[in-house]
C-alpha cells in the first residue's frame, strides 16, 4: 500500500484537512511525523493512499488547508 503524506505546522490544521477530506469521502489518517523527515520540522501529517492523491490534493487546496510538502510514506 503506497501511502502520501500532507505535512502541516500544528494538529489543528490536520484535523481540519481529514475533515474536509473524509466529507468527500477519502479516507485519510493523522499521523505524527518525527521532525527530521520535513524540511520545516512539522509535526503532523495527513496520510492518504497513493491512488488518492490528486482528489485529496485538490480537495485540499480548494478548501484553503494549508500543507508545506508531500512526502512518500
Amino acid at each position: 500500500m503506497n501511502k502520501v503524506i500532507f505535512t502541516t505546522g500544528s494538529m489543528t490544521m490536520a484535523q481540519k484537512g481529514k475533515k474536509v477530506l473524509a466529507s468527500s469521502s477519502v479516507d485519510s489518517v493523522i499521523v505524527n511525523l518525527d521532525s527530521s523527515r520535513t524540511k520545516r520540522g512539522c509535526a503532523y501529517g495527513i496520510e492518504v493512499f497513493q491512488k488518492d492523491y490528486f482528489r485529496a490534493q485538490s480537495i485540499l487546496d480548494q478548501k484553503g488547508i494549508i500543507y508545506s510538502e508531500i512526502i512518500k510514506a
